[in-house]
């Protein structure tokens, strides 16, 4: 045949190993990826079967409206087209390659290539290859980048200073990071398995599961002469309760201590202002009294000199 069809990527692999082979000599080829073409492609609604879609298509041509709708048209359209053929060297990567590339993703032996199809390769060894030809990435294997964002995740709660307790619904203990067992003491406790009540007061996260909404609040752990501010919160998909603490300790000590300085400077500025007050009682007092001895003397001096110089008239008459 000159002119060939076909669909989906299988029976394209196909024709093109025939003509790879020389098998066959067409003079074009259709080759669509998408069974049955385009009506089969991830866009349509997948609950069709490819023969109902081409039904549909069927009965959608033939209408009356779409066959007027066609004779309207006059577009002339040049479909001539000349390629040349290039060029192309397929390099065959060694096994050493393949390996490499398969370690990169976590597969070191023939057991962790899981071949799920995930990254649109039949098999874990296949997409390697690809990798290798320049023809796929890393990135498309589907488990490698799930264990990669899960090891990102990991990382930051390992390296966190938060606080991070994980508690079925029946308050036992799942897990917990590096920052919660400095806080609590977990690790040497054995407290994984054990209910968190043994450890530290459950009494917001039983709260939390049973309202299925979010708590924050800050706690005292005397015991423990620990501060924390907490936001507990459910998982009700996964059937956890997450508890996050952040050592609020030292800041809440700095504030104790302002509070106790501010306090403190209160008391004494308030002391002083009693006793400087006090003074000035004390003064104006003493000066009210040194007025009205000042006022006397001068009003004994003023009649004394007005007598004298009353005499002095006198003895001159």
């Amino acid at each position: 045949a000159e002119v060939i069809s076909v669909s989906g990527v299988e029976e394209c692999m196909e024709i093109f190993a025939a003509l790879s082979k020389d098998q066959i000599k067409p003079k074009f080829i259709e080759a669509l990826a998408c069974r049955g073409g385009c009506i089969g492609g991830p866009a349509m609604d997948n609950k069709l079967t490819l023969p109902v879609r081409k039904a549909r298509l069927y009965h959608f041509t033939n209408a009356p409206e779409f066959k007027r709708e066609e004779e309207k048209r006059e577009v002339e359209v040049n479909l001539k087209r000349k390629h040349t053929a290039s060029q192309f060297k397929e390099v065959t990567p060694t096994e050493e390659e393949i390996r490499k590339v398969l370690a990169l993703t976590g597969k070191f032996t023939p057991e962790d290539e899981t071949n799920c199809g995930g990254c649109g390769y039949s098999s874990c060894r296949e997409k390697a290859e690809a990798v290798c030809r320049g023809l796929a990435e890393l990135e498309m294997c589907i488990p490698y980048m799930k264990n990669k964002a899960q090891s990102f995740s990991n990382a930051v709660v390992e390296s966190t200073d938060n606080g991070i307790i994980v508690v079925d619904k029946d308050l036992i203990i799942q897990e917990f990071n590096p920052a919660a067992d400095r806080m609590f003491n977990l690790k040497e406790r054995l407290a994984r398995g054990c209910k968190l009540d043994k450890f530290i007061n459950a009494a917001n996260f039983r709260r939390a599961w049973k309202t299925q909404n979010a708590c924050s609040c800050q706690k005292l752990y005397k015991k423990l002469n620990l501060i924390t501010r907490q936001t507990i919160y459910p998982l009700a998909k996964y059937g956890v309760v997450i508890g996050i603490f952040t050592d609020v300790t030292a800041e809440e000590r700095r504030k104790s201590k302002f509070d106790s300085m501010r306090q403190e400077a209160l008391t004494r500025a308030s002391k002083v202002i009693r006793e400087q007050m006090q003074i000035a009682q004390e003064i104006a007092g003493l000066l009210g009294e040194s007025t009205s001895e000042t006022k006397a003397t001068l009003l004994e001096l003023i009649e004394i000199m007005q007598e004298q110089e009353g005499n002095g008239y006198d003895t001159q008459n």
